[in-house]
């Protein structure tokens, strides 16, 4: 049933200002899971190397990841019928029948990778065996608790679930990482929660008091004492951060929107240019517009674009114009 109150309310606008935040914290995140991703990539496969007696460069690339995985229960992948037969290997394909591979590096790997996983439970189906020597981040998928992740190559095409549950599932992360990771309700695990929580709301509405404290906790992570608290990306978005939580919400829907507190003689009827010309400049005020598939253009500040088709732009200090087609 549709509301009957006013199209977007104050903790409307709280989820849109949440979801500008997760974003500057996953871009935080990014080069910390990147950092870790070479190390650790590089020491599962050495330690592999070492063991199987190889020395130097040698790789493999060519085992699948049916090849690689052992074919026995509790794996997450091999599920048998009422014959037996496991509905993941096939025996009379070899892409996709268990073997030990010619290097003996393979199936050294998947057993590393489950001894360095924090719950031994690594998700072999998000990971091609093939690209593991290719593509750092190829193994640290298999960390990622749920699937869909496969065809993901780049840590930047990842989301924030993914990139929190590989730092919290790897336990080699913990030499970036000066939070207990092994704690229960670690605070990345409590990013986790909250970022769930946000995108499954019923309602997409949160409140003041949720609000802040959504903000205290990323602003948490990225002051983490070892990696991020000296990343000076990660630090700026920790001032964005502390500035959203600061600011006031203005969401202007509809044909025509006005504001007279900046300028009374201002046009926003969609599809001509308005440029703002108040006496004073825009203060701390984060104005979302709704405009039919528009673009907005600011002089000064950040501009994001959200999945609700709502263009978000926070305006400190600058003045602005803006422009949308027909």
């Amino acid at each position: 049933m549709v509301r009957s109150e006013p199209a977007m309310t104050d903790e409307d606008g709280n989820f849109l200002k949440s979801l500008s935040a997760l974003r500057l914290v996953k871009e935080s995140v990014e080069p910390l899971v990147k950092k870790g991703s070479l190390q650790y990539t590089e020491e599962i496969i050495n330690q592999a190397r070492q063991e199987a007696g190889l020395y130097g460069k040698d790789i493999c690339g060519h085992c699948t990841t049916h090849n690689a995985v052992p074919c026995k229960p509790g794996n997450g992948l091999c599920h048998y019928d009422k014959d037996g037969n496991c509905r993941f290997h096939d025996t009379s394909d070899p892409l996709k029948a268990f073997k030990i591979c010619p290097k003996g590096i393979c199936n050294r790997i998947v057993r590393i990778i489950k001894s360095r996983h924090r719950f031994h439970s690594p998700t072999f189906k998000n990971t091609d065996a093939r690209r593991w020597f290719q593509n750092p981040f190829e193994i640290m998928k298999c960390f990622i608790p749920t699937d869909g992740y496969q065809a993901i190559e780049t840590v930047e095409k990842t989301d924030l679930v993914g990139l929190l549950s590989v730092i919290i599932n790897c336990k080699s992360f913990q030499s970036l990482v000066a939070a207990d990771l092994g704690a229960q309700h670690n605070i990345f695990d409590k990013m986790r929660e909250i970022r769930n929580k946000t995108f499954h709301s019923a309602d997409y509405n949160i409140t003041d008091r949720d609000l802040q404290e959504h903000m205290k906790l990323m602003l948490s992570i990225l002051n983490d004492a070892m990696f991020l608290a000296h990343d000076k990306d990660a630090q700026t978005a920790a001032e964005k951060i502390q500035e959203i939580a600061d600011s006031s919400v203005h969401v202007y829907c509809g044909e025509e929107v006005q504001d007279p507190d900046l300028n009374p003689e201002s046009d926003f009827s969609w599809g001509k240019t308005i440029r703002e010309n108040a006496r004073e400049p825009v203060r701390d005020t984060v104005y979302m517009v709704h405009p039919p598939g528009g673009m907005l253009e600011v002089s000064k500040g950040s501009q994001h674009q959200l999945s609700l088709g709502c263009l978000v732009v926070q305006a400190r200090r600058a003045r602005f114009s803006a422009t949308w087609p027909v």
